[in-house]
């Protein structure tokens, strides 16, 4: 039996609740309120507008000016990708 079982800290859910949208796991210093917040807070600091432009144009500054048209679009869209993610997860 694994530990996790063995101490009660896996919440009983189907399949489709282990994403990134649902708390599956007890912590063991905190509530699952407390960890879904501090996961909110997270992701509200590291997907938001200002982050999302700072790491793109970062990205873009990697290249030579005459490719960047051709890496503007992977430059932003994984991080608008996870900021829409991050957004439905919270209409959950």
């Amino acid at each position: 039996m694994t530990w996790w079982k063995a101490k009660n800290r896996l919440l009983d859910l189907p399949w489709s609740h282990y994403d990134t949208a649902h708390v599956t796991f007890v912590p063991k210093n905190f509530t699952v309120d407390e960890l879904r917040g501090a996961y909110d807070w997270l992701c509200r600091k590291v997907y938001g507008p200002e982050q999302i432009a700072r790491r793109g144009l970062r990205s873009l500054g990697r290249y030579p000016l005459s490719k960047a048209s051709k890496k503007i679009f992977g430059s932003f869209s994984t991080d608008y990708g996870y900021r829409r993610t991050y957004a439905y997860r919270n209409a959950l």
